[in-house]
């Protein structure tokens, strides 16, 4: 697993590849950390390159979005597609933006502006 940041038209998005396993989610952590302590505006978690998750890997896709949803600024997620965390997260998803595609997440969060 390895995470890349990349800030496109004022938005920081968050890329996640590969798998997302129990002895890896300290490094997606750090990500996520690295992101809410450099970024003040709108944020996409970019999970289109996660080729799966284990049950702790689930748990730090959670713990990311709570973490992303308590900051003020605007926060999207995109690229839930086939893996498992799109089955343990319907309730919490109720209050993200959810983008089809990354120009989609984009637009919305600068609207959101």
């Amino acid at each position: 697993m390895s995470w890349n940041h990349d800030h496109r038209d004022g938005i920081d998005v968050l890329t996640v590849t590969g798998f997302l396993r129990h002895d890896v989610t300290h490094r997606f952590a750090d990500g996520v950390d690295w992101v809410t302590a450099h970024s003040a505006g709108p944020v996409v978690l970019d999970l289109t390159h996660l080729r799966g998750c284990d049950k702790p890997g689930e748990r730090a896709v959670l713990n990311a979005i709570d973490r992303l949803l308590t900051r003020s600024a605007p926060f999207a997620i995109w690229g839930l597609g086939e893996t498992t965390v799109d089955r343990v997260i319907p309730e919490r998803l109720r209050h993200v933006r959810i983008a089809s595609d990354l120009a989609t997440a984009l637009r919305d969060l600068t609207s959101a502006l």
